[in-house]
């Protein structure tokens, strides 16, 4: 179940370790991670995927399954999952946009593999745009996107957020 599968996600990604070891570490140790050597290789893949972002890019694929469990399908498919992958894009960009703290472990930036091929884009637009004003101004640019696309990949429309916000219209 597609549930089970963001579950197991977030628990791997909860209990991911630097030191497990992946497809990408090799060592001897016993994994740390609380599913583990499975675990261990999907967080690792994630994190060095999608770095900070990866745990709320596993939310559509949860929304997803609990729709499907109570029998109610997205009423547009095709257009949720365009939404995802714009978020794949979006929210990996938005942490690549905050420098990486010097006891970051990862050779790629919080946004990870995805979030550094994001930065590189926008730092070739830097001779444009003055330096102060890239990356505060991607970073919000890439915070509304991502969440807006995160959000419609889970079937919020702007009528649901409003009436949550809000109350009753």
């Amino acid at each position: 179940s597609l549930i089970g599968i963001a579950l197991a996600c977030w628990l791997a990604l909860i209990s991911w370790s630097y030191g497990d070891p992946s497809p990408s570490y090799a060592t001897l140790t016993q994994p740390h991670n609380w599913l583990g050597r499975r675990g261990a290789s999907v967080a690792d893949a994630l994190m060095q995927s999608f770095g900070l972002a990866a745990s709320v890019l596993i939310l559509p694929l949860a929304v997803l399954g609990i729709r499907i469990a109570g029998a109610r399908l997205p009423p547009r498919p095709r257009l949720s999952a365009l939404y995802w992958a714009l978020a794949l894009i979006a929210v990996p960009g938005f942490f690549a946009m905050f420098p990486a703290p010097g006891r970051w472990l990862l050779d790629s930036g919080l946004g990870g593999i995805v979030g550094d091929f994001i930065a590189a884009r926008v730092a070739k637009i830097s001779s444009v745009i003055p330096r102060a004003a890239l990356w505060p101004g991607f970073g919000l640019l890439f915070f509304v996107a991502g969440a807006w696309c995160v959000f419609r990949a889970c079937g919020l429309t702007p009528k649901i957020l409003s009436i949550a916000l809000h109350g009753e219209p």
